[in-house]
């Protein structure tokens, strides 16, 4: 049996495209864009990172449950 079996999720992942290999890249973007849900702020640096905004999510959700 071939233990080393490659899968994959799409034709455009299997013949690595140029789309695809772009779309790869910018997966994971370091800035969230949270200034449409928190509002207006008073300070200027409003730039939350995803990991900063996935706990405020995640406390939302496990307080509402």
């Amino acid at each position: 049996m071939a233990e080393n079996k490659k899968y994959w999720k799409g034709i455009e992942e299997l013949e690595q495209t140029s789309e695809f290999v772009d779309s790869s890249q910018k997966e994971f973007a370091d800035y969230v864009p949270v200034d449409e849900f928190i509002g207006e702020q008073e300070t200027d640096s409003s730039a939350t990172n995803r990991r900063d905004f996935l706990k405020v999510l995640g406390f939302s959700v496990t307080a509402a449950t």
